[in-house]
């Protein structure tokens, strides 16, 4: 593949149209073909299942890196270079350490987060952004920083920021801006949106809310039902969202019900099987949610994640949490000491 080619490819998959089913396989194979001859965590994946001179003809043949491979492996190609690429680190709630994403083409994240976003939402800018997390500058390796950073900037809003605490200061602002009747979204880490909501502010239809994740330990886990229903109630709000994105791809996908999320046109989700991994699962069943991200061409596309969810007939997706102890067996032991998984199929 060329350079030319390259760019061609990577600028043909953010014009992907939601219903084109048949441009997607196409990009897709592309991408597979890419990455099986430049990705050399992906290559070694294949030969291990002796398929890595295989040329799928669908996206039923693919197989799915297990994502613990971003644990203990450089999982990028080795076609495009970058002396300085983002470098993303996940929060290292598993047991087996902290997985880390080089991005060596920034300017394919910050497409895919700015499309994603007016895909689902609309322009940055008719928006102010309170990030309830960390700031970038003090969590520079965390993607989720990364993207508030880069809407907080496209808002161009003198009152747009990070809030990784939550007091009197952030309510005089929230106050603010309601009285401005200004489009505000507060996105932010689940446990800090309930800790707003003890402070007894009422936030009123120019505020949206997207949460980004659970209590990463802080405190109990609750279902996305039971979340709505909580910050519904106490910030008096319709407008509740999630995101759904990982340290691993560079494409999210976003909630507009609970748990129930949909994903941008250049990414893709399939349910594999929990007893048989070479099997997807029966229309309607769990599993294993298996990522197409074609955005994430720098480093691996074909995801099989530890998450638990199905597919439902509208096409999007339910998540249903973590497969349980899914930092210990299965996928997980690929290309450590001990047997690898046998491949993830759509």
């Amino acid at each position: 593949m060329t350079f030319e080619s390259y760019h061609n490819l990577t600028k043909s998959i953010f014009l992907l149209k939601k219903s084109d089913e048949v441009s997607f396989v196409n990009l897709a194979l592309q991408v597979y073909d890419f990455q099986r001859k430049n990705c050399q965590v992906y290559n070694s994946f294949l030969k291990l299942l002796k398929i890595h001179d295989f040329e799928p003809k669908n996206l039923n043949s693919i197989l799915f890196l297990p994502i613990s491979a971003f644990k203990s492996n450089e999982v990028l190609t080795r076609f495009f270079s970058n002396p300085n690429p983002l470098r993303f680190k996940s929060s290292g709630t598993g047991l087996q350490g902290h997985s880390v994403h080089q991005v060596t083409d920034p300017s394919l994240y910050l497409k895919s987060l700015q499309t994603s976003f007016q895909f689902f939402f609309e322009n940055p800018e008719e928006y102010c952004f309170l990030a309830l997390m960390p700031s970038f500058i003090e969590k520079n390796t965390s993607s989720l920083a990364y993207m508030a950073d880069v809407l907080i900037r496209n808002s161009n809003h003198p009152m747009s920021g990070f809030h990784p605490l939550i007091n009197d200061t952030l309510c005089r602002k929230i106050n603010l801006l309601k009285e401005q009747g200004k489009k505000t979204i507060i996105l932010g880490l689940t446990y800090l949106i309930q800790d707003l909501a003890q402070m007894g502010v009422n936030l009123g239809d120019a505020f949206v809310i997207i949460e980004t994740g659970g209590m990463k330990g802080k405190r109990k886990e609750i279902s996305k039902t039971e979340f709505y229903a909580e910050i519904e109630e106490k910030l008096g709000i319709k407008k509740i969202y999630s995101e759904y994105g990982m340290t691993e791809l560079l494409s999210q996908a976003y909630s507009k019900k609970p748990g129930i999320f949909t994903t941008p046109p250049w990414m893709k989700i399939a349910i594999q099987s929990l007893d048989d991994p070479f099997q997807t699962a029966a229309p309607g069943k769990s599993g294993r949610i298996l990522i197409i991200d074609l955005a994430n061409i720098n480093s691996c596309a074909f995801i099989a994640t530890d998450d638990l969810g199905w597919i439902l007939p509208s096409g999007e997706f339910e998540l249903l949490g973590r497969i349980h102890g899914s930092d210990l067996r299965g996928c997980n032991l690929m290309l450590s000491d001990e047997a690898p998984c046998l491949g993830n199929q759509i």
